[in-house]
């Protein structure tokens, strides 16, 4: 007996260092578990994802930064966001760029197909002529705006629907109905940026929010500037996924004001003063009627401005006046169409 009992102390001191390092390595690695848990479901970017637990406030610029279009979601997006009684978010995104006034929003969504119908009458003759509507005036997007949308679900905690352009073929599809059919207590965000003219993606951040972030149509300027939103500025869900997209639009911001080479400084921005050009009609008693040139070498220029000549006239060379502005004539000769000056016309 006395035996047993010395050979269980020397069990018991022989064990007794590794007994105490299997309880601290297991609260060690409970605690690590724990870490890595809450980590799981954040989103990393170049801009990491920050939860949101108060309202966002939209921050805004002294000037335009560049002209920016918004991708409109694809089909197996839509019927993802549907499951959530949710609509696209292009009207929710382009209205927070608009707030903004960083960037001019371009249409290259649904209207565009009403843009190219306009354009289609005024080439065929159907709409007036001094319309100034022609070719050469749509301004070029030079940044494109894509959004990625991904749900947490309420119950189970886990990513329950994903939609965006990060996911090729039909696997946004897939993710997007696995959770569907439950709702969503946060929403995780990414916005990505691309210039169009190099394809390079410049810019990309990514935001969350929760359902404490319902205010979010005060970070838009009060309920007037989000009329129209619908599910996205009167319903829980919506509202946190536009407060996820207000926070993750403003890292953007951030992203390329700091780097002023993604600054684009042109003429397009001045783009109010197209539509304001009004062409001149010429009597009617001139128009469709034959002139002549009064001397040799007449200049026929582009535009009504002197500057870009197309081809000469000869003396006593015959055009057809088509409509004159301040002191031009638009002419069509032999050398085409263009713009004389009058006094050079008789």
């Amino acid at each position: 007996m006395k035996n047993i009992f010395i050979s269980s102390l020397f069990y018991l001191f022989l064990f007794l260092p590794y007994l105490n390092y299997t309880n601290a390595d297991h609260t060690l690695l409970h605690n690590l578990n724990q870490k890595k848990a809450k980590s799981k479901n954040e989103i990393q970017g170049s801009t990491s994802a920050k939860d949101t637990t108060k309202t966002p406030t939209l921050e805004k610029c002294k000037k335009k930064i560049a002209t920016l279009a918004v991708v409109e979601p694809q089909d197996y997006e839509m019927l993802a966001l549907s499951q959530y009684s949710l609509p696209s978010p292009t009207s929710l995104i382009r209205l927070i760029v608009q707030q903004s006034n960083c960037f001019i929003v371009l249409e290259r969504g649904i209207a565009m197909q009403n843009l190219l119908q306009e354009r289609t009458l005024s080439s065929s003759g159907e709409l007036k002529q001094d319309q100034n509507m022609g070719k050469g005036q749509m301004i070029t997007a030079d940044y494109i705006l894509t959004p990625t949308i991904i749900f947490k679900e309420a119950n189970t905690g886990g990513v329950g629907g994903l939609l965006g352009g990060l996911l090729p073929g039909n696997a946004g599809s897939v993710a997007g109905i696995i959770g569907g059919s439950l709702k969503f207590s946060e929403s995780q965000t990414s916005l990505t940026l691309a210039d169009t003219r190099s394809g390079i993606q410049v810019a990309a951040a990514a935001g969350a929010s929760k359902k404490s972030s319902f205010g979010v149509v005060a970070g838009l300027g009060g309920s007037s500037a989000a009329a129209g939103l619908g599910a996205y500025s009167n319903t829980p869900e919506g509202k946190v996924v536009a407060a996820a997209f207000l926070q993750t639009y403003n890292s953007i911001v951030d992203t390329i004001e700091g780097d002023k080479d993604l600054i684009r400084e042109n003429s397009l921005l001045e783009f109010k003063k197209e539509g304001g050009k009004k062409i001149k009609k010429a009597k009617k008693s001139i128009v469709g009627e034959v002139r002549l040139s009064k001397i040799n070498n007449v200049p026929v220029f582009t535009k009504p401005d002197g500057e870009n000549i197309i081809f000469k006239l000869t003396s006593k060379e015959e055009v057809v006046i088509l409509g004159e502005e301040g002191d031009y004539y638009n002419i069509m000769g032999s050398g085409g169409e263009g713009w004389v000056k009058k006094i050079l016309i008789k």
